[in-house]
């Protein structure tokens, strides 16, 4: 199993009262030489980009977008008192090229992610 290294950061920003952004962008770096589907290479070393946006109201609604790697992402949160309801989806392979050995790639369609959370 060839290692790999995320290095990453964030941003976060308050537009207005009772409203937060928050930008995220990392890196994962892999040492085991892919070069069809990543983005970035470097000999043996690549890389992929992924980054998004979060913005919450309130403390309370919270909506999301991003890229992992070549997949689009979105979804949205909600929080009252210590309960909490996500919902995310990932558009797979929504920024890929078509590769010839796997015709069928493109049609992995979506993820669909839902949790429920509670804190206390």
């Amino acid at each position: 199993v060839a290692p790999s290294l995320v290095t990453g950061s964030s941003f976060n920003v308050a537009p207005a009262p009772n409203q937060a952004l928050t930008w995220a962008v990392d890196l994962g770096w892999n040492f085991e030489g892919r070069t069809f589907d990543s983005q970035l290479k470097m000999g043996q070393v690549t890389a992929d980009l992924h980054t998004g946006l979060e913005y919450w109201y309130r403390n309370t609604l919270a909506l999301r977008s991003g890229l992992s790697g070549k997949d689009l992402t979105f979804g949205a949160g909600v929080r009252y008192r210590h309960f909490g309801v996500d919902y995310a989806a990932s558009l797979n392979r929504f920024f890929a090229k078509d590769d010839p050995d796997f015709p069928d790639d493109k049609n992995l369609d979506a993820t669909h992610l839902a949790s429920a959370s509670f804190s206390w």
